[in-house]
């Protein structure tokens, strides 16, 4: 399987995918590049051949490289592609995680604690001391910034981040009719790439998606086969059998 592909707009640059055994670590530079699962590399134009070690993808480059990604998977479509990129493409929020996170509001004056598992609000003092329960912060007001800052992880990386920002904010224009922009820091990226980044998402996303309901359908048909399809063969094998031994 072909894991390396041209870059659409560097010249000289092709990127790879990388499996979870050589995969690089980025997680000391959370947020500030793509994926330790994509790696780019000097090709100067001589096909996928690698002229240079493994990069990592800085975020001024998500653009170009996720484009590339989700034209090289139209255009090289096989299961076994399909199923690496599943394997670290970031998975759907939870809505009520983010209904819950709109409603986490810093109150001038009065000190308050959140439980993001449990999903709770307390102004109870006792709980400072609870690792289980953050203080609300004072940029919490409910709105897209607060709520990323507040669900993001400290070690997740841009491509997460990225996945995060379309979500939450489809989800918030969806439920307010506002949408909002975060000014870009989150992700790092120009405000006038998001709908670009956000088509290049949905592509690879909607691949993903397909490759799973594949695998889903699959296994119903399994279940399929063995309750339904083959039961009669099954049965006529077993009283075959325990004829048989009546019969002796």
């Amino acid at each position: 399987m072909e894991t390396r592909f041209k870059s659409l707009k560097r010249t000289g640059v092709a990127y790879e995918l990388l499996n979870w055994e050589n995969r690089m670590d980025n997680y000391k530079y959370p947020g500030t590049h793509l994926s330790g699962n994509i790696a780019e590399y000097q090709c100067y134009d001589d096909g996928l051949v690698r002229h240079s070690g493994w990069g990592m993808v800085c975020v001024d480059n998500m653009l170009d490289c996720l484009a590339s990604l989700a034209v090289f998977m139209i255009e090289n479509h096989s299961e076994a592609l399909m199923k690496m990129v599943a394997g670290f493409w970031p998975t759907e929020i939870y809505h009520k995680d983010i209904d819950f996170a709109m409603t986490v509001k810093f109150r001038e004056g009065k000190r308050s604690f959140y439980n993001l598992g449990d999903q709770k609000l307390s102004t109870s003092e006792k709980l400072q001391h609870d690792k289980r329960w953050m203080e609300v912060p004072s940029y919490a007001t409910g709105n897209l910034d607060s709520v990323l800052n507040l669900l993001v992880k400290s070690y997740s990386d841009a491509l997460e981040r990225l996945a995060m920002y379309i979500q939450v904010r489809s989800y918030i224009f969806d439920k307010t009719g506002w949408l909002q922009n975060v000014e870009g820091h989150f992700i790092g990226n120009r405000d006038d790439d998001i709908n670009n980044l956000h088509a290049a998402m949905s592509t690879i996303t909607g691949l993903v998606d397909a490759q799973k309901r594949i695998e889903s359908a699959g296994r119903s048909l399994d279940c399929l086969r063995h309750n339904w399809i083959d039961k009669p063969e099954r049965d006529i094998q077993y009283e075959k059998i325990t004829g048989d031994c009546c019969s002796a």
